[in-house]
């Protein structure tokens, strides 16, 4: 189910011509609006029901497609304002006065995508590339691009050409006469606000096999619209390539009595993912490259970059648009209770992710080629969007779960927040930057898992689970958002085969404050792999506790590092077997190895 589009607005002209005569001056006005884009209208609800069996021969052929897209809003229409004054050389203390004035038309709003369900339980089975065996979409419609906006007013005097003796062709002595008495005003619409996308839920009970590469067995987003571009807005001549700097010498600039105002069209803010609930009950197998058992995802929309503020002859204000907002990523749920099988690399056994959009680009200043001090040429860059939240996610596995490639972890869960959009640039002269946008925080994350897990490939860690707030920016890239608490609940084995890939790695990061981490071993074992491999590994944090009631090692015995910390303030209840290595970072540590407990420490124990 697709939204239609809306429709694109229409451009718009404006142009005013006098002539000054020896009794009177001319007065010139001229208004431009261009046409506003369409929204986009709203895709319907979208629900397939299978129970019989598929088979796919071709490239890009999924089992089952379930897609509701909303449509995008429509792009505003270009606007043009410009007045042309003539003067006789007879009237040249008469002054015309002129005013332009230019607005481009905003770009229409995004519709949102509907609900999405599946309900398999038939045999599913692909052969080719990008063909995953049940793909489920809801994706929310983009906003429209606000039209570009450019005024324009020129004053013409028959002595502005002369003709020089020294050259073959005649030569502008003086580009422009002054102009004064002028106002020009250009703003360039705004970008389009995006829309939502909608809930995605999937059961399947039906064993699925895909062998190419880019095909998943499962996989299911819920993504939010990104906002709309603002419109540019100019003042001015667009000059050539050709025109020489130096003829400015011959231009006799005096005050600045006229007045021109450029303004970029503001970025439109974003939309949201929403809650995908994915539910298993059998065997999912792949074979190709970057083909995950389970794969889910709701990720909030970006903001909308800002339109461009440009000042293209002399100008006195110019204010870049402010980007838009972007969207959170919503809940995230995935319930497992089977089997999974991959052999790629890349290619995750189940992978639960939810990410806040990132802020969208605040408009630039540019100055153009009068990059000297002509008066105030007062240039202000607004600031970057918000990133949005991360949302909560969640994964419930029950089963084995083996994967045989390089980098494919079992299961990967996350929780991102959206970074801050970055400010605009100034350009040249007096002018200030805004600030980036604030940055997005991150959900919680909670992973449960029953069975085994085993990994073969280098770098293919057990379980990997983070909420990690958003960066803030370019200009403060170690600036972060909140992020969230992390838990880590195992009764059975994860057995890590392949060199620099941990058993488990928990971590909760942000600048603005990170939450506690809490890693549970009910029950089995946990083998960290070689190399840089550890048994768990804890990255910042809170206040962390690791409690086992297993055994935690890695395949190199007493010689490997057992459990890992960094700037948290960790503490580890031993019941039952840790061997190898300590070292639980710079935070305020304790390891409790408790009665009929066993501790075969390696070569460093390190408590902070």
């Amino acid at each position: 189910s697709i939204g239609g589009g809306g429709g694109n607005g229409g451009m718009s002209l404006g142009i005013d011509f006098g002539i000054s005569t020896p009794e009177g001056a001319n007065q010139n006005v001229a208004v431009s609006v261009g046409g506003g884009g369409g929204d986009g209208n709203k895709s319907g609800v979208v629900e397939v029901f299978n129970s019989s069996a598929i088979t796919t021969q071709g490239d890009t052929s999924h089992g089952i497609l379930a897609q509701s897209v909303g449509g995008g809003g429509g792009n505003g229409g270009y606007s043009l304002a410009g007045t042309v004054s003539f003067q006789t050389e007879e009237d040249e203390s008469k002054q015309p006065f002129n005013l332009s004035m230019a607005v481009g038309g905003g770009g229409g709003d995004g519709s949102d995508g509907g609900t999405v369900a599946v309900e398999n339980s038939g045999t599913i089975n692909t052969y080719k590339g990008g063909a995953s065996g049940i793909l489920a979409q809801s994706i929310g419609g983009g906003g429209g691009t606000g039209g570009s906006a450019r005024a324009l007013t020129l004053d013409i005097n028959p002595e502005d050409w002369q003709w020089d003796p020294t050259t073959e062709e005649p030569q502008p002595k003086k580009v422009l006469k002054d102009i004064i008495n002028t106002l020009n005003l250009a703003i360039g619409g705004n970008g389009g606000g995006a829309s939502n996308g909608s809930s995605v839920q999937l059961t399947n009970t039906g064993d699925i096999t895909t062998r190419g590469v880019e095909s998943h067995a499962i996989a299911a987003q819920s993504i939010g619209g990104g906002g709309g571009t603002g419109g540019s807005a100019s003042h001015g001549l667009k000059l050539p390539d050709w025109f020489d700097s130096a003829w400015l010498e011959f231009t006799p600039f005096k005050g600045m009595e006229d007045l021109q105002i450029v303004v970029g069209g503001s970025g439109g803010s974003s939309g949201h993912g929403s809650n995908v609930n994915v539910s298993n009950h059998s065997s999912l197998s792949t074979s190709g490259d970057a083909s995950s058992g389970i794969f889910v995802q709701s990720i909030g929309g970006g903001g909308g970059a800002a339109g461009v503020a440009a000042l293209d002859l002399v100008g006195n204000i110019g204010i870049g648009g402010a980007s838009g907002a972007s969207g959170d990523g919503g809940d995230v749920t995935v319930d497992h209770d089977g089997q999974i099988n991959t052999s790629g690399s890349a290619s995750y056994g189940i992978f639960a992710q939810s990410v806040g959009g990132g802020g969208g680009l605040a408009g630039d200043v540019t100055r153009g080629l009068f990059n000297f001090d002509v008066g105030v040429g007062f240039a202000y860059a607004r600031e970057g969007g918000d990133g949005g939240n991360g949302g909560s996610v969640e994964v419930n596995s029950i089963g084995s779960i083996m994967t045989d490639g390089e980098g494919s972890t079992g299961i990967i869960a996350q929780s991102v927040g959206g970074g801050g959009g970055l400010a605009g640039n100034s350009g040249v002269g007096l002018g200030y930057a805004g600030s980036v946008g604030g940055q997005g925080s991150a959900g919680n994350v909670d992973v449960i898992q029953i069975g085994e897990i085993t990994t073969q490939g280098s770098g293919a860690h057990g379980i990997f689970a983070q909420s990690a707030g958003g960066s803030k920016g370019e200009e403060e890239p170690d600036y972060q958002g909140l992020g969230g608490k992390v838990s880590v609940s195992l009764d059975g084995n994860i057995i890590i085969e392949g060199a620099d890939a941990d058993g488990i790695i928990a971590q909760s990061s942000g600048m603005e404050g990170a939450e506690d981490i809490t890693v549970d071993v009910l029950n089995g074992k946990i083998q960290g792999g070689s190399g840089t491999g550890v048994g768990v590994r804890f990255l910042d944090g809170a206040d962390n506790l690791l409690s086992n009631h297993g055994i935690i090692k890695t395949v190199s015995e007493i010689e490997g590092l057992a459990v890992s910390g960094t700037t948290g303030d960790d503490t580890i209840n031993n019941y039952g077997t840790i061997i190898g290595s300590v070292d639980l970072g710079s935070g305020e540590n304790t390891l409790h190895n408790l009665s009929g407990a066993y501790f075969y420490s390696g070569e460093n124990i390190t408590l902070g």
